[in-house]
C-alpha cells in the first residue's frame, strides 16, 4: 500500500497506478445503472404537474431523449408558514418553519402525485426527488403520526422528531415510513442534497457520509445496481455514485464553458 508521499510520486509518474492504489485504500467504484448514462433533466423551479408533463411532451416532440426526471425541492411544501400557520407565529423555533426539509407532496402543484409519477414511468423515465432531511420530521407532515408511532413516541407529545443519523430506530423509520411508500409510487432513487453541516452525535461521523452509505444500501433492495445522487462527502465517496456538480447557469455560454 502506498504512503501519502508515495502516492504523490505515483501521481507524478504513473497516474493509473496511483488510482489503483487509491482504490485499494478506499474501495472500488461500483457500476452504475445503464439509464444513468443518458440525459437527465433538472431545473430548480416550482413546476406544476401540467407544466412538467408538457415539458416532457416537448422533449418527445423534438426527439430529445430524456432518461432521468429530476424533481427539485418544490415537490414538497416549501412555504411552511403560509401553508400551515398563522402569519403571526412565534419566532422561538425557526427550525420548525424551515422549508428546505419536507416529505409531503405539494398538492397545489401536484394535484395527484401518484398519477403524475405513473405518467412519467409510462414514458420510461427514472424519477428522483430532492431531499434536505436535516430538520427532521415535523407535525404538519402527512406521515408524522405514523413516523412517531414507529419510534414509540406519542404523536401528541411533540411537534418535531429530530433528525438523528446515529439512531437505529430513527433510520429504520426514516426509510420505511418516509421513503419506501414513495418508491412504491414510482420514485426510483433519491437526490440527497445535504448542506446542513458535518456534525452528528457520533464523533467524527459526517451525516452526509452516513446518508450516502445508507441510501445506497437501501436502494439495493431490488437486486439491481443501486443508485443515489448526492454531494461529495470526502474520500471514499466514489463508493456511492453518483455525485452532482452543483448549480449551473442555463446559458449557452455556461454550456460552452
Amino acid at each position: 500500500v502506498a504512503t501519502p508521499r508515495g502516492l504523490i510520486a505515483l501521481i507524478e509518474n504513473n497516474y493509473q497506478e496511483a488510482l489503483n492504489q487509491y482504490y485499494h485504500l478506499t474501495g472500488k467504484v461500483p457500476l452504475i445503472p445503464r439509464y444513468a448514462l443518458g440525459n437527465w433533466w433538472s431545473r430548480y423551479h416550482a413546476y406544476s404537474d401540467e407544466e412538467y408533463l408538457e415539458l416532457i411532451n416537448q422533449f418527445k416532440k423534438h426527439n430529445i431523449p430524456i432518461n432521468v426526471s429530476v424533481i427539485d425541492m418544490d415537490w414538497h411544501y416549501v412555504d411552511i408558514i403560509k401553508e400551515f400557520f398563522d402569519e403571526n407565529i412565534p419566532t422561538s423555533n425557526l427550525q420548525y418553519y424551515d422549508g428546505w426539509t419536507g416529505y409531503s407532496w405539494n398538492t397545489h402543484l401536484f394535484k395527484d402525485y401518484k398519477e403524475f409519477l405513473k405518467t412519467l414511468k409510462n414514458d420510461n423515465l427514472k424519477v428522483t426527488l430532492n431531499l434536505h432531511p436535516a430538520q427532521g420530521v415535523r407535525k404538519y407532515e402527512v406521515m408524522f403520526n405514523e413516523f412517531a408511532k414507529s419510534m414509540n413516541i406519542d404523536p401528541t407529545s411533540t411537534n418535531i422528531i429530530e433528525f438523528d443519523i446515529s439512531n437505529d430506530k430513527f433510520m429504520k423509520s426514516y426509510f420505511e415510513v418516509l421513503h419506501h411508500p414513495y418508491e412504491k409510487d414510482g420514485v426510483d432513487f433519491w437526490w440527497i442534497d445535504w448542506q446542513q453541516g458535518t456534525s452528528s452525535k457520533v464523533k467524527n461521523l459526517d451525516p452526509l457520509w452516513a446518508l450516502n452509505h445508507y441510501h445506497y444500501l437501501d436502494n439495493d433492495k431490488s437486486n439491481t445496481r443501486p443508485m443515489i445522487l448526492s454531494r461529495y462527502s470526502g474520500p471514499g465517496s466514489h463508493r456511492y455514485p453518483i455525485g452532482f456538480s452543483g448549480d449551473t447557469h442555463m446559458t449557452w455560454k455556461s454550456l460552452d464553458f
